[in-house]
């Protein structure tokens, strides 16, 4: 993967993401009557499913992508990789086990972290 083509995932990713955030916001303008079980959920129902990695199913802390284009905590993918050359996800082999950081996701999640907490 070039420079050029993560960074047009990055930015793809970004763009789905503000698009998912303002699809969030005008429905909870226009809420929908919510099923009792919804109503007792906790804050976790707030934090962004872009945000929870794949494998440990928690906040990344520090996001990573392999050249698929996948995104990962680093923790999780390097305990992943140690014994396996596949992509989680999708199971295909990797062609390198390069780990990159994920910036702009970081970003996002420090900034949401930051909100919830000062809420």
């Amino acid at each position: 993967m070039t420079q050029a083509e993560w960074l047009q995932k990055q930015q793809e990713a970004l763009r789905e993401f503000e698009e998912s955030k303002r699809l969030r916001e005008e429905k909870s303008k226009n809420p929908s009557p919510a099923p009792a079980a919804a109503v007792a959920s906790s804050d976790a129902s707030n934090i962004p499913s872009e945000f929870i990695c794949p494998i440990s199913q928690e906040i990344m802390m520090d996001p990573v992508l392999l050249t698929s284009g996948n995104c990962y905590d680093r923790s999780s993918i390097e305990q992943w990789l140690r014994t396996k050359n596949t992509d989680p996800l999708t199971n295909m082999p990797l062609q390198s086990k390069t780990l990159i950081p994920n910036r702009p996701l970081r970003g996002l999640i420090e900034q949401h972290l930051a909100q919830s907490r000062r809420n």
